[in-house]
């Protein structure tokens, strides 16, 4: 399925800098559940939908680099997965960048024993979910 759309709030200036919050459209959110240091019952995973995969491409503005790629992630977890990567490319004389993010859930439920090291995948997703890039004024 693919979507066109426009996010005016995805860009904010910072002086001579533009900071980019990719406009996911199924952001991934911090979890209550996971607050706690120790559970005593399973934890049920918030997403419905077992496998979703995201690719937002972008033009950066004229007079713009990213003043950094950021590296590609891919974290691993018996109960889920996350992979995340951006790209740049001269295309038709525009720079275009293209972000792609893949969540995999593989169990519904949570067990107490798996729960520290599934809170610590989580909390890394999330954080990479929410990246900001930063462009700077070509020299």
């Amino acid at each position: 399925m693919y979507y066109t759309y426009e996010a005016p709030n995805s860009v904010a200036e910072a002086g001579t800098y533009k900071i980019i919050r990719i406009p996911w459209r199924n952001e991934l959110s911090t979890d209550n559940a996971l607050t706690y240091e120790h559970r005593t019952y399973p934890v049920k995973n918030l997403y419905d939908v077992d496998t979703t995969y995201e690719e937002v491409s972008m033009i950066i503005p004229k007079g713009y680099v990213l003043a950094e790629i950021p590296q590609s992630v891919n974290y691993v977890n018996p109960s889920a997965e996350y992979a995340f990567s951006v790209m740049v490319k001269e295309k038709d004389g525009l720079t275009l960048l293209t972000a792609s993010r893949t969540f995999i859930k593989k169990k519904t439920f949570i067990e107490p024993k798996e729960y520290q090291e599934y809170k610590a995948f989580y909390s890394k997703a999330v954080r990479e979910d929410r990246r900001q890039l930063l462009l700077k004024k070509v020299e």
